[in-house]
């Protein structure tokens, strides 16, 4: 890290917390239980700042847009160069553009009724192509995931979105457009070629309908647009939540406009063990009926049938990190979640 950057991490600090830059310890940091932090210690961007006066500690969080291809590289599993054009060409779809402003954005319009549920957001401020965001030191849970607690925010943050496409701009989310799909297909279908590898069990049926998708990008673009859209924290997973002291939610760079569904694929994926049909029906009755409760219950068969389409998409968008990740990062959980995509698969599909 350098002065100039540790300096400017320290005044902000400072002035957010309104105590002299001289009682400040500033040190790189690894969260515990983050998946994404084993990635980013490397790369210098969290850092934690404790108070010698009041004990208060917070977590600086560096972003900017060359971080992202550097995860990207870092999580190449097969370290082949042909992979780093494309995906330099790609970070720029599916959302990543601007993700590194979009923490700010979220914490500082998120509907009030949604706010306690966030880390206390001290500030944000910018620097060269970047910014660095300021937030509530927490410890992620990994175990003793509430599912009521999960399910009870993500649906108040689905019906309080719903079809506001001018609040989701305004938080800097991604709006996914037909043109990111079709430009994605060069690279998806090479991370579709390293399933294959890694996983000569993976199902070939499974292997067959993405394939198919992908080529159709465009159609099945029109296909599930046309569903229930609205703000997504696009990263809804176990870790990125505390449930000590009150249900908790972080990490908000992915936010998206989109189907609610895709919220749901991506808990259900990343659920810290292996899926049955229990904890899946369980997790659905739940979501079923604090929407309802909301007033914007959706109907239970047009969502039974954009949970398929999601689950294609979290694969086809999001199988470079789950796949790689899984191989390389030891997360108590990571193992499972391809297990757990096809656990889905199987569920919906069949």
């Amino acid at each position: 890290m350098s002065t100039d950057v540790k300096e400017i991490i320290r005044n902000a600090a400072a002035d957010f917390l309104k105590i002299a830059v001289s009682d400040f310890v500033v040190e790189s940091v690894k969260l515990e239980g983050s998946m994404v932090s084993r990635i980013e210690n490397d790369s210098g961007s969290i850092f934690s700042i404790k108070s010698h006066v009041t004990g208060k500690e917070l977590i600086a969080k560096m972003r900017s847009p060359g971080y992202m291809v550097k995860v990207g590289r870092i999580v190449n599993y097969f370290e082949d160069p042909f992979f780093n054009e494309p995906y330099e060409r790609g970070c720029n779809i599916f959302g990543m553009e601007k993700s590194h402003y979009r923490e700010k954005y979220v914490y500082s319009l998120l509907q009030e009724s949604l706010q306690h549920n966030c880390p206390f957001y001290y500030g944000s401020t910018t620097i060269a192509d970047g910014c660095i965001h300021f937030i509530e030191k927490l410890k992620i849970n990994q175990s003793n995931v509430n599912l009521n607690s999960v399910t009870e925010f993500v649906a108040q943050l689905h019906s309080t979105y719903l079809h506001d496409y001018n609040g989701a701009r305004k938080m800097c989310a991604y709006l996914p457009v037909k043109k990111d799909h079709a430009l994605a297909k060069d690279v998806v279908n090479m991370l579709m070629d390293n399933v294959e590898a890694l996983y000569p069990d993976f199902p070939k049926d499974a292997l067959y309908t993405l394939r198919s998708y992908i080529a159709s990008f465009e159609t099945t673009f029109d296909r599930w647009s046309k569903g229930e859209r609205t703000l997504c924290h696009g990263d809804y997973s176990v870790k990125n939540m505390s449930f000590e002291n009150g249900f908790k939610i972080y990490d908000w760079e992915c936010t998206t406009y989109r189907n609610p569904e895709f919220d749901i694929i991506t808990f259900l994926v990343h659920y810290p063990t292996l899926l049955n049909e229990k904890i899946v029906e369980q997790f659905l009755d739940l979501y079923y009926e604090h929407r309802k409760q909301l007033g914007s219950c959706p109907d239970v068969a047009k969502f039974k049938i954009f949970l398929k389409e999601n689950l294609l998409i979290f694969m086809t968008t999001r199988l470079n990190a789950l796949m790689s990740i899984c191989m390389r990062l030891d997360m108590p959980y990571m193992p499972e979640s391809i297990a757990n995509w096809i656990f889905l698969y199987k569920y919906l599909f069949n």
